[in-house]
């Protein structure tokens, strides 16, 4: 059998944490659940997920900070990162593709199975 594919998601909404997070369960990924950039930084060194879901805009610091640190460090550049958020804007959209995201979903228009189907591309099944 396979190893078990680890996602972590960091986001502080508990509806999408549940939406998305119960989605990607029901496909067989172990969630991990983080609502701070710093609790998801130190759940990236610690659990080494497989996929990091990353919000743009967290309670302490900004999602593309995450996305820059994650990038720069050698134990964790190579972690794909969907950055999942509310701003549609094209500005953030190229932001966050230089900062190397390797997809970008805006939360109104990304359904749980679109999710599924972007996670399975980036990780397999």
């Amino acid at each position: 059998m396979a190893d078990i594919k680890k996602i972590l998601l960091i986001d502080d909404s508990p509806t999408v944490r549940m939406v998305m997070g119960s989605s990607l369960q029901a496909k067989g990924y172990m969630m991990i659940f983080e609502e701070t950039a710093a609790g998801g930084l130190t759940a990236i060194k610690e659990q080494k997920p497989d996929l990091v879901l990353l919000d743009l805009m967290l309670p302490d610091r900004s999602g593309f900070d995450v996305l820059k640190e994650i990038k720069e460090n050698e134990d964790t550049k190579n972690i794909p990162v969907i950055i999942l958020t509310g701003k549609d804007g094209g500005e953030e959209v190229i932001k966050g593709r230089q900062l190397g995201a390797d997809d970008y979903c805006v939360k109104l228009n990304t359904t749980p199975k679109i999710m599924q189907e972007k996670v399975a591309k980036l990780i397999g099944e």
